[in-house]
């Protein structure tokens, strides 16, 4: 029996259904008996016994097994489940009392015949109940209609089974429940054990072949969609199924033919590509596929079908680079159109969606380029809330989050701030159930941007409407949300796991020869290993190769995080709330100040034990920003470093712009806590200098950094539930590493400065590797602090491979996340240059060496 089915489960649902039966028909035969001997009123209360009763045993069943909501599982859910077990089988007894055993039998009969019927029809109905969310009832059809995979035999009955597991293919890939990467794997899986039927027999008759063709179809779409793997790889696959479909029925210009032209279409759309011109060839190749399959599927024959081609051709025409704009635009429309003349919000509310939406798009877009889109605009905000109306924030959290987010922004343009807040906390709502998807890397990259876009805007709206509190609430949430999910999530132990799962192994073993080939380049780049480059050509082939290799790394790494969720999975963090800012401010004894970027412009959140204040930073310009980086970078040359006077003009403007609009809410001399945003992270703010006293800001405040308030909310409050070391100052463990052969004073540099901190309690390593670091945070009882100092990089375009280097190899971001728990160790320092940078992400999502280390230290004690 294979893993996606269990054999227990099913036996038992089985056995339970054949009770239930069995009770029904006892009830239903002996209606008449009943009712002669009790009486009407207790052959009722009997009845009902048998109703509460088989309802219980049934709702155990399907509550151990989340087939159900959870409000359904408490008394509520026991109750209406209850009552309709009571009607049915006092129907049964009524109507066997009146008709005979005759009639009995009929009503059975004919409730069976539905059931069947409703299975029957399941899969087009599937996509109206994820849109109605009822998510569990397409969980409970996949469970029944995997039954008979369980029990009967594959050689007995070779095509029902084959039928069987399409079917249960198709519901486990819509299913919203579970792992969506899982349930796309387990699909997959079920339509190969139908393809293995249908191969054999595909030529027998135009059925079976015509069944054949819908399940290579139905693996294209899966693969289209696929998690797992390389994308282009699984597309790749898609279309190799689809054009084998092409092939096979081409003759006969069948259904299965133009739904595998439709479908070859919708992959060469959304293929990834390299520029515009062959962005431009996909659309153009797709559009001719999508008019070759509306010669078949036409309106009267196939009305789903052409309905669906015509969406297809809204998008592509929408998306369309080559031909005039305006014209493709009035294409797209006149397609989502014809889709609408099928489908409608009543009994196509998923299909209906799609077509309204890509309508929407392309109204939107031409009225704004024939400047009408205030006489369109009414129109648009009803689409919208029309579509809203039908969604939820459960069923689909992406296509509500978006729609909400656009309808906020349609009413920002017409300047209702009260109406845009309600749609924008609407899409804030759906953002909460994302948090368990696991889109790939450039997918969450776009989805953090459009929520940086989305809750920049509310956290404007908010404080239009002079409500300070939700827009600090609001910012705590946008800013840099998945790196504080990470840091409340239960830490996953790499090497355990490695020693538990070979295939595990395996692949983590690939990822460390190729980190090790990365590590060797660098090493013989810099002269720094026995192989050094000679030659000029031999050094031009490194450098051309190591990019590539990094960007090996990059895409196993992620494969890996798919192929294993455990790797990267997160939970949510709650919201921090003003409240608890100020219980923070309070516990720390420190002022803290959130820096964000909203739709209107920079500003602070100033946080006390009292209150919270909000403090606009209108002197945080483009142009401040363009000569701050323009400095920064420049302070790379060895010249500007020994000259700090050069940068005195800009640390004056730099402290004009950030600190002096706080002054009057900052405690003299007292601690604050700074949480900077986007690219204030790489702006030395405890550098800004007072032209007045021409004194620094560190040297008037006490100050301490963190990523942002709700990390540092998150930090403190893991630190408050770890048990206190039992080991005093005294017998602190100290580990300290040194490594930078160019430098020779480094070494004993260290060692004086670490000696002065816990004489005679260190473990001293003048030469380390990557390895002998992670081994000694690893043992038994971890250090209490950890101290390296060496040669650090910061890697620009892959964030992930920065790091310290050490002897015969780097410690990067990557390997600290992953296999160094530093739950137990209590400081990390760093003496290393350009760690203390991260990657430009406006969302907040820094990736750095700081970052890495705040990572690996979390989890839950």
């Amino acid at each position: 029996m294979h893993e996606h089915l269990d054999k227990k489960k099913f036996r038992g649902l089985l056995i339970l259904t054949s009770v239930i039966l069995i009770i029904v028909l006892l009830l239903t035969y002996s209606g008449p008996w009943i009712l002669k001997t009790l009486g009407v009123t207790k052959a009722f209360l009997l009845i009902g016994a048998y109703g509460v009763g088989t309802s219980g045993i049934t709702l155990f069943f399907v509550s151990i097994r989340r087939h159900v909501p959870a409000r359904w599982r408490r008394t509520g859910g026991c109750v209406v489940l209850a009552m309709l077990w009571f009607a049915w089988a006092a129907l049964g007894s009524l109507v066997t009392g009146a008709f005979g055993i005759t009639g009995g039998t009929t009503l059975l009969i004919l409730t069976c015949a539905i059931v069947f019927l409703s299975l029957r029809i399941f899969p087009s109905q599937a996509g109206f109940l994820i849109v109605r969310n009822l998510p569990h009832t397409i969980q409970v059809a996949a469970d029944l209609h995997a039954l008979p995979l369980v029990f009967l035999k594959p050689e007995r009955f070779p095509r029902f089974l084959a039928r069987q597991h399409a079917n249960v293919a198709l519901f486990i890939y819509l299913t919203p429940l579970g792992d969506k990467s899982e349930n796309e794997e387990k699909a997959i899986w079920h339509l190969h054990q139908a393809l293995e039927v249908y191969e054999q027999c595909k030529e027998a008759s135009s059925r079976d072949l015509a069944r054949w063709a819908d399940v290579m179809c139905r693996l294209s779409r899966v693969y289209i969609d696929r998690i797992r793997g390389n994308p282009a790889e699984n597309k790749t696959t898609a279309l190799r199924y689809l054009q084998c479909v092409e092939e096979y029925t081409r003759p006969i210009r069948s259904k299965e033919w133009a739904k595998a032209l439709a479908l070859m279409g919708t992959i060469y759309v959304a293929q990834k590509a390299e520029d515009d011109s062959e962005m431009s060839a996909n659309i153009e190749q797709a559009i001719g596929l999508y008019h070759q399959a509306l010669t078949i599927m036409n309106r009267i024959s196939h009305p789903a079908d052409w309905a669906v081609i015509n969406t297809q051709l809204a998008r592509a025409y929408h998306e369309r680079l080559e031909g005039e704009k305006q014209h493709n635009l009035e294409q797209a429309i006149v397609h989502a159109q014809r889709s609408l003349e099928v489908f409608t919000r009543q009994k196509n509310p998923y299909l209906w969606m799609l077509a309204t939406e890509q309508l929407i798009f392309a109204t939107y877009k031409l009225a704004t380029l024939r400047d009408e889109l205030e006489a369109h605009i009414e129109w648009i905000i009803d689409a919208n809330k029309h579509i809203l109306k039908t969604l939820s924030p459960a069923s689909l959290p992406r296509e509500y989050r978006l729609l909400a987010t656009r309808l906020g922004s349609l009413y920002v343009d017409k300047g209702d701030t009260y109406n845009a807040i309600r749609w924008f906390e609407a899409a804030h709502r759906a953002i909460q159930h994302l948090r368990g998807e696991a889109p790939r890397q450039e997918t969450k990259r776009r989805i953090s941007q459009e929520n940086v876009n989305l809750y920049a805007q509310l956290v404007a709206c908010c404080l239009h409407e002079n409500d300070t509190t939700s827009a600090f609430e609001y910012t705590a949430a946008g800013k840099g949300r998945a790196f504080v999910d990470t840091l409340d999530s239960t830490r996953f132990d790499l090497l355990v796991a490695v020693a538990d799962d070979p295939t595990l192994a395996q692949d983590w073993q690939q990822a460390r020869a190729l980190r090790q080939q990365i590590d060797n380049i660098q090493m013989q780049l810099g002269g720094q290993s026995g192989a050094i480059a000679d030659g000029e050509q031999n050094q031009r082939m490194l450098f051309d190769t190591l990019p590539r290799l990094k960007q090996q790394e990059k895409t196993l790494w992620e494969d890996l995080s798919y192929k294993y969720p455990a790797l990267t999975a997160t939970q949510q963090a709650p919201m921090l709330t003003t409240a608890d800012a100020q219980a923070l401010a309070r516990e720390l004894g420190a002022t803290l100040v959130e820096y964000y970027y909203h739709a209107e412009g920079w500003c602070a959140f100033v946080v006390s034990p009292e209150q919270v204040q909000y403090v606009t930073l209108p002197a945080i310009t483009e142009d401040l920003m363009d000569k701050m980086i323009d400095r920064l970078f420049k302070m790379d040359d060895p010249f500007c470093r020994t000259n700090p006077k050069l940068m005195d003009e800009y640390l004056h403007d730099w402290h004009a712009a950030v600190i002096a609009p706080l002054r009057e809410h900052l405690p003299a001399g007292g601690r604050v806590m700074l949480a900077p945003h986007w690219v204030l992270n790489f702006f030395p703010i405890g550098a800004a200098c007072d032209p007045q006293s021409g004194r620094y800001v560190c040297e008037d405040y006490l100050l301490a950094f963190a990523p942002s308030l709700s990390a540092l909310w998150v930090m403190h409050q893991q630190a408050a539930k770890t048990q206190p070391s039992e080991r005093g100052r005294n017998s602190l463990r100290v580990f300290s590493a040194a490594y930078a052969p160019d430098i020779p004073g480094l070494v004993p540099a260290t060692r004086q400065t670490v000696q002065a901190f816990a004489p005679d309690l260190i473990e001293q390593y003048d030469r380390v590797t990557p390895d002998a670091i992670i081994a000694a945070v690893r043992q038994q009882p971890a250090p209490d602090v950890l101290h390296i100092a060496a040669h650090g990089w910061f890697d620009r375009e892959m964030p992930e491979q920065s790091g310290l280097e050490l002897q015969g190899g780097w410690l990067t971001v990557q390997r600290i996340i992953i296999e160094m728990p530093l739950q137990h160790t209590r400081l990390v320092t760093l003496a290393s240059c350009l760690l203390g940078r991260a990657s430009l992400e406006q969302s907040g999502e820094a990736v750095g060496i700081t970052q890495a280390f705040l990572t690996a230290g979390r989890g839950r004690r």
